[in-house]
């Protein structure tokens, strides 16, 4: 029977591997049938159904794998994105927790674990916050450092907030009153520390009206300055834009390395529906992405950091982008975002609705179960005409 379990587990892995979803979903229920009861299985069949849009079933999964073995890492993990898509949020940040003892995680806790914050603030403490995952899990969550750092300095304490280099620039001059230091760049000492995705443990599990502010600054909190290398060869242009046109920002292409990025990113030749509505000017706000249109120019070719990013999103109407940092930067930065989400979203996203808490001028469009992104282009174009209309930018 063992060598049965390992092979339907191997099967399954292959095919998540190639993203033959149902195929990989049929080989861990063949598994679980003869070993029900085995953790391995179980969190292998909550892995196959949450890859299939099935996550009441995959919590189930891994909530049954964890009644058998409490401390599994990955099934804690797993089940914490459920239950904080499903709106659960004390049970679902307390088990995301568990990622720093999670193998296949995407790092390590960087700093040592006697030394993680609780939440309490002591007199004259020296807090460093670090920036964990992706740019859009920082730029998100970086919100929280200025105005942890008020309260520290209430008791006369300090922050430090440490960074990925390319996000150092725009946080500087965004927050010019803090001490931001790029990551592995951290000098002097330190009372305690904390990943940013932790700080809700430290409200008691909740971000809203009872816990941690969704919105702590005012909006925008990020800011676009004028380039100090303005003068220099090789500094960024700005995109030139038709007056009567509505410059609309596009991203279509996630971070390779994501786990979820199959699911997330868009070829943009199923995006043709929006570049057909008339009067729209489109900036490429890709980089390093594939498949670049011939017809786009690649206007994020000379940028070098964030801050880069940041000028060129600051002279757009809107942006529209699939789920990555350019929609963070540009809803942080008080720009309007259409963001196009898969069928199975990021738990942030939640599991229904347009809109979202954290960035009240965002508005989400899902695709739903039944449709391509084609489709959802489609509706997104009749949006996007019907608000150019609105705005007054199409023709005289």
């Amino acid at each position: 029977m063992t060598t049965s379990v390992d092979a339907c587990l191997a099967t399954a892995q292959a095919c998540l591997a190639r993203g033959e979803g149902e195929q990989a979903l049929r080989a861990m229920q063949e598994a679980a049938q003869g070993a029900p009861d085995n953790p391995a299985v179980l969190a292998g069949l909550g892995v196959a159904l949450r890859f299939n849009g099935q996550l009441a079933a995959a919590a189930e999964a891994f909530s049954r794998c964890l009644a058998v073995q409490p401390e599994r890492a990955d099934a804690q993990v797993y089940l914490g994105m459920i239950r904080l898509a499903q709106g659960q949020q004390q049970e679902g940040w307390a088990l995301y927790r568990a990622r720093w003892r999670y193998a296949n995680w995407t790092e390590k806790l960087r700093y040592p674990q006697e030394t993680l914050w609780q939440g309490r603030v002591g007199a004259g403490m020296r807090l460093l916050l670090w920036c964990e995952q992706g740019f859009g899990d920082a730029i998100q969550f970086a919100r929280y450092a200025p105005w942890l750092q008020r309260l520290l300095h209430a008791q006369g304490g300090s922050l430090v907030l440490e960074a990925p280099a390319p996000l150092c620039a725009l946080l500087r001059d965004s927050w010019p009153f803090m001490e931001i230091v790029a990551s592995g760049q951290v000098r002097g000492r330190f009372d305690a520390h904390l990943p940013l995705l932790d700080l809700p443990l430290c409200w008691g599990g909740l971000v809203g009206a009872e816990g941690l502010p969704y919105v702590p600054l005012p909006l925008p909190y990020l800011s676009a300055l004028p380039d100090p290398r303005a003068e220099q060869r090789g500094a960024v242009r700005l995109p030139v834009v038709q007056e009567r046109a509505l410059r609309v920002g596009i991203a279509w292409q996630g971070r390779f390395s994501h786990p979820d990025d199959r699911w997330r990113s868009v070829q943009p030749g199923q995006l043709t529906a929006l570049f057909d509505v008339p009067d729209v000017r489109w900036v490429s706000l890709q980089k390093d992405g594939h498949a670049h249109p011939t017809w786009l120019p690649d206007d994020l070719a000379q940028c070098r950091d964030f801050a880069d990013t940041a000028r060129i999103i600051d002279t757009l109407d809107m942006v529209i982008s699939i789920d990555s940092a350019v929609a963070h930067l540009a809803a942080a930065l008080g720009k309007p975002v259409w963001l196009l989400l898969p069928k199975i979203a990021d738990w942030r996203w939640a599991l229904t609705g347009e809109s979202t808490p954290w960035y009240p001028g965002m508005r989400l469009f899902r695709q739903s179960a039944d449709e391509d992104w084609a489709a959802v282009a489609t509706r997104v174009a009749a949006a996007l005409f019907r608000h150019r209309e609105a705005a007054g930018r199409g023709d005289p």
